[in-house]
């Protein structure tokens, strides 16, 4: 059997609430220019914009890849391989153990 660089499709219900995070995305992006546009201040800092402009780097493209395919994105295995906590404790026990 040939090993396929394919992901698992995720469930109806998180394939619907991506599509839910992706909708409310563009008003949330939508009702932003506007509020730039309208040169209304801001009630959040520049700070905790661009925490909130990072943090949706890494989510948004997620929830757009679920939502189109129905598939999480191939990046997402190596995610999910990085916070293995059950593999990473074992690592270092066996760290532990050799020294």
């Amino acid at each position: 059997m040939a090993q396929t660089d394919e992901q698992p499709k995720v469930s109806t219900f998180y394939r619907v609430l991506a599509w839910v995070f992706v909708v409310f995305s563009f008003l949330a992006l939508a009702s932003g220019i506007m509020l730039l546009l309208a040169e209304q201040p801001s009630s959040l800092s520049w700070a905790e914009i661009v925490l909130g402009a990072m943090g949706l780097m890494l989510i948004v493209p997620a929830a757009f890849a679920v939502a189109f395919t129905g598939r999480p994105p191939r990046w997402w295995r190596f995610v999910d391989k990085a916070l293995d906590i059950e593999k990473v404790l074992k690592q270092r026990v066996e760290k532990r153990d050799k020294r």
